[in-house]
């Protein structure tokens, strides 16, 4: 079966709120990610009073599950018939786990995948199988090897109401793409819901339901430098995608580190993890906390 998802948009920048220059940010490290576990974490998401991490591509299919304490690796979960293609973000409601396989740095993928797992299994065996939610775009028409030179990789991923929401990572034109899909297992073909342009790449995203907070985190690369930042979306509903209200934070604290995990604690309060720098070598894969004040 194939749904068709419509309702295509590019939205204008005049619909863009600017970012709020010299937003006083409060950033400390909370604690560093076990490692080598975790030396390549992609995504996170926070269930039940866990810190739940996936890897990236070449990885385990795996799922590392740590407390909110300390950070310390409590047990992980392998996910049966399953293959790290290039899991990226993760997200979650009451009853399921999503996993993003949709890294597409080469630009050469056609099919990618969400993988859905049940949180009974999740937190109760060592091993659990998952389902699958296939999807493709219809706006990407080309597939040849073209590494970080096209707008159809994905990092992030989010859970609002009964959709997923998803955020492309715009190699090209540093603008992200939102998609709407079902959280059933089957086979979709989707197109943008929007293009923002949030001048940079999009590397994770959070939904805070009961604030109605969307967040999503990236960087801005400039050479061989990294400017990460914040997005924060007040107010958000997957309608609003039509008419965008959302404001940009530079995070200057994280310069060079290069933003992975994202979790929405609070309106002023968020988690952002960041893999180990293979630039450099001193740096460990850490978790840290930001404050806007």
């Amino acid at each position: 079966m194939q749904v068709f998802l419509k309702n295509f948009l590019i939205l204008s920048v005049s619909f863009w709120v600017s970012g709020l220059r010299g937003q006083p940010v409060g950033w400390r490290l909370r604690w560093p990610l076990p490692s080598p576990e975790l030396q390549e974490n992609s995504g996170m998401v926070l269930i039940q009073g866990n810190l739940l991490f996936i890897n990236d591509s070449k990885n385990e299919a795996r799922v590392f599950i740590t407390d909110t304490l300390m950070g310390k690796l409590k047990f992980s979960c392998a996910i049966r018939k399953a293959v790290n293609v290039d899991w990226e973000d993760l997200a979650a409601d009451a009853d399921y786990l999503y996993i993003g396989d949709f890294g597409n740095n080469s630009g050469t993928r056609s099919h990618m995948a969400i993988l859905r797992i049940p949180l009974s299994c999740l937190f109760s065996k060592p091993a659990c199988n998952a389902e699958f939610i296939y999807f493709e775009c219809e706006d990407q028409r080309e597939f040849h090897w073209r590494p970080q030179q096209h707008n159809f990789d994905f990092e992030a991923l989010c859970v609002v109401g009964d959709s997923l929401l998803l955020f492309s990572k715009n190699w090209r034109d540093h603008n992200t793409r939102a998609y709407v899909l079902p959280k059933n297992p089957g086979h979709y073909k989707l197109r943008p819901r929007a293009t923002l342009p949030v001048g940079g790449l999009i590397t994770a995203a959070d939904y805070l339901p009961s604030q109605k907070i969307l967040a999503l985190c990236g960087y801005q690369p400039h050479g061989n430098s990294l400017e990460p930042f914040l997005i924060l979306w007040k107010n958000f509903s997957l309608k609003a995608l039509t008419t965008p209200s959302f404001k940009k934070i530079p995070l200057p604290q994280a310069s060079q580190l290069q933003t992975e995990g994202l979790v929405c604690l609070a309106p002023h309060r968020f988690w952002i993890s960041h893999e180990q720098d293979k630039r450099r070598n001193s740096s460990q894969p850490s978790l840290y906390e930001i404050t806007l004040l």
